[in-house]
């Protein structure tokens, strides 16, 4: 019987494993219907091992499935709440837009940057740069979070307000 656990454990793992069950039992199942001529269908308990089979490999594969399209539907979720924040910027948000953008295309470091912006203290900065990246404008860096990255939305929204201001 350890053989039937390693085999479920296998299964578990592979998803062409389980695709191919899947193809499998499906066929053994359901092709007496649609190819009459070509085999007698299955009867008894080798049918019931053959539905677990098939129901088993369509959880293995659906498992994956629910996840990704999860993933996929947060991300549009996402996308949607970044593009609808990011349509208004506050006068603040605005200004640190404009002073990151004297810097051109490169990352802000803030730490080395603090002391060039006057009236503000490295935690309302540090906030701007969040709100900044909830609206998409730039992203702040999953290595170091006082580097500032630009998005293409906020390279545009920068370009934007520069043209505004002459």
């Amino acid at each position: 019987m350890n053989w039937l656990t390693d085999l479920i454990k296998h299964v578990s793992i592979s998803k062409i494993v389980a695709f191919a069950f899947f193809s499998a039992s499906s066929f053994l199942l359901f092709g007496s219907l649609l190819f009459p001529g070509l085999f007698d269908p299955i009867e008894g308990f080798a049918r019931q091992a053959l539905w677990f089979l098939l129901v088993y490999s369509i959880a293995i594969l659906a498992v994956p499935l629910v996840h990704e399209l999860y993933r996929m539907a947060g991300g549009a979720i996402q996308g949607c709440l970044k593009h609808w924040r990011g349509r208004t910027l506050t006068k603040e948000e605005s200004d640190f837009l404009r002073w990151a953008s004297r810097k051109g295309n490169d990352p802000v470091n803030l730490r080395i940057e603090m002391h060039k912006m006057e009236g503000l203290n490295q935690l309302r900065v540090m906030e701007l740069a969040r709100s900044l990246d909830r609206k998409g404008m730039m992203a702040i860096s999953p290595w170091d979070d006082t580097i500032l990255l630009w998005t293409e939305k906020g390279r545009l929204r920068a370009l934007s307000l520069a043209e505004e201001d002459a």
